[in-house]
């Protein structure tokens, strides 16, 4: 009894802490992976702010993240336990990485703008699709 309130306890400290660092870069990204969680549509626990070049390398480092935990061989479990730990760690992995995406592409619009590359509405790279890109983010 006693290995499976340990095992219990490493389970919850895991998912807590995955729900944690997500809810600290936006509650859309946290509320998005517990829907994704309970079937309605380890990360590093650092949060996601910064200049742009500080997001991009964190984007590198959960891509690099991501395609490992894919690429992970799978042992048997007949528990399931390992195999929700890493689904739960790649779920996670997902909306940080869509996290991110969204926060780094209107920073790279505002730094073309400022720079000269665009001055005009026609110039812009996704005008039409702009406004969907922080879902995650929080802000419109």
């Amino acid at each position: 009894m006693e290995n499976a309130s340990s095992i219990a306890s490493v389970m919850a400290g895991h998912y807590n802490a995955i729900t944690a660092e997500l809810y600290s870069m936006s509650s859309a990204a946290h509320d998005s992976f517990i829907a994704m969680q309970r079937g309605i549509s380890s990360v590093d626990t650092r949060e996601a702010r910064g200049d742009i070049a500080e997001l991009k390398n964190e984007l590198a480092e959960t891509n690099q993240q991501l395609h490992n935990l894919r690429n992970a061989q799978q042992v048997f479990d007949a528990t399931g336990i390992s195999r929700w730990f890493k689904e739960t760690a790649i779920d996670a992995a997902y909306f940080k990485r869509a996290f991110l995406e969204q926060k780094i592409a209107p920073e790279e619009l505002f730094e073309s703008y400022e720079q000269g590359e665009i001055n005009n509405r026609a110039d812009l790279p996704c005008r039409t699709t702009c406004s969907g890109l922080t879902s995650l983010t929080g802000t419109r």
